[in-house]
């Protein structure tokens, strides 16, 4: 606490001097939204090369090293920049900026560094470990000095994200690949539990506000038993992953039955028309398909290791490309939008919807700027754009988000 007190009080000096904080420190998404994307590359590219034989395989072997980087690299540098960025909208409060947040993206890079070559120093071990706790400290002490236990999530969650990890440092210190193959399983079951419950809020949500804004009808279903259901399948496949491996399979099987079902309903047909709507729809079908590859990958050659790329590989390209420039700028509630799946839109950091402007492509045409690689590409100038770096409102219109 002492720790996320000192950054805080950091952040609200750096704010009052915010003429002299480079732009890239002006809040969480920018430096950790940017390295996440760096960071995907690279680790694809330097397994690609290690599996050639043109590069040195990493101390852990390249498998569980790419493993661990995608998921405690990638993933936690992304999650660090939602998480930095959306709570402080949530409870009012000034974002992390400045100093502070450039020790965060320092703790991250040494990690990074440390654990690049041979076998870890204790520093990149101890820098690693303490990274995702510290994000989940700092953004969230604005939630528990406002009492709200509904922006507590994130915390919970993102601690034992860092619990995991350390799990697998210890499988590597210890050698016992094993130990390290089920945290990678376990960090994949509980992310794809985190987009189930997400991605089962808003989708069916901002189809429903865009349907009503349209006159169209009828609207997607109301929620009912298989919502809980299809969460309970994934609660399921998390719990089996951590304490019975064999029956992970059956688990991700159910998952995937009981998330498709969920899915029914929610009218997704109709987004069809709706490029930046419909991707929501496309991205929880795609939930469902992982789950049944990953059911699917003991009775295949190779491994399940195709089977954990299947069930994230999908969502992780929806979800950066949905969710950093949904919380990089203010935008109106979709009820509210007008025309368009989330109202007439301008260009967000990463070339999404954020503030009303425009029409992508007329009424529901698609931009050709907005095709998924150049928003990749259109990540580092948009980092450093000015005019991006307002806090935007979450999933819940300012509000902490709920659970389920």
């Amino acid at each position: 606490m002492i720790v996320a007190r000192l950054v805080h009080a950091g952040s609200r000096t750096m704010q009052r001097t915010a003429h002299r904080v480079p732009t890239l420190l002006l809040a969480g998404f920018r430096p950790f939204f940017l390295l996440g994307a760096v960071a995907a590359i690279v680790v694809m590219l330097r397994t690609v090369l290690v599996f050639s034989g043109a590069a040195a395989s990493p101390a852990a072997g390249p498998v569980s090293w790419h493993g661990h980087e995608m998921l405690f690299g990638f993933v936690a540098a992304t999650a660090a920049g939602f998480l930095l960025t959306a709570v402080p909208n949530w409870t009012g409060t000034a974002p992390v900026a400045g100093l502070p947040l450039a020790l965060l993206a320092a703790l991250w890079l040494a990690a990074r560094a440390g654990l690049w070559g041979g076998d870890p120093a204790a520093w990149a071990i101890a820098a690693d470990v303490a990274f995702l706790p510290a994000i989940a400290l700092v953004a969230t002490w604005p939630a528990w000095r406002q009492w709200r236990p509904r922006a507590w999530l994130p915390l919970g969650v993102v601690l034992v994200l860092g619990g995991v990890n350390a799990s697998w440092h210890l499988g590597a210190a210890l050698a016992l690949p094993a130990l390290g193959d089920r945290a990678v399983t376990v960090a994949t079951m509980l992310i794809a539990l985190l987009i189930a419950v997400i991605g089962g809020r808003i989708t069916p949500a901002f189809t429903r506000n865009r349907m009503l804004a349209a006159g169209a009808g009828p609207p997607p279903r109301a929620g009912d038993a298989r919502d809980g259901a299809a969460l309970a399948a994934s609660v399921l496949a998390v719990l089996a992953a951590l304490a019975w491996p064999a029956a992970t399979a059956p688990a991700a099987g159910a998952a995937a039955l009981l998330h498709g079902l969920r899915l029914w309903g929610w009218r997704g047909g109709w987004t069809l028309r709706d490029p930046l709507l419909f991707v929501l729809h496309l991205g929880y079908a795609w939930l469902a398909a992982g789950y049944a590859l990953h059911a699917l990958a003991p009775f295949v050659g190779g491994g399940g290791a195709w089977g954990l790329h299947g069930l994230l590989a999908g969502r992780r390209h929806d979800d950066a490309g949905r969710d950093g420039p949904r919380h990089a700028r203010p935008h109106r509630p979709p009820a509210a939008c007008g025309r368009g799946a989330l109202g007439r839109v301008r260009r967000g950091p990463a070339g999404r919807a954020g503030s009303p402007g425009r029409p992508l492509g007329g009424d529901h045409g698609v931009d050709a700027r907005r095709h998924p690689l150049v928003r990749r590409v259109r990540v580092v100038p948009a980092a450093l754009r000015p005019d991006a770096a307002a806090p935007a409102r979450g999933v819940s219109g300012g509000r902490a988000p709920r659970g389920g």
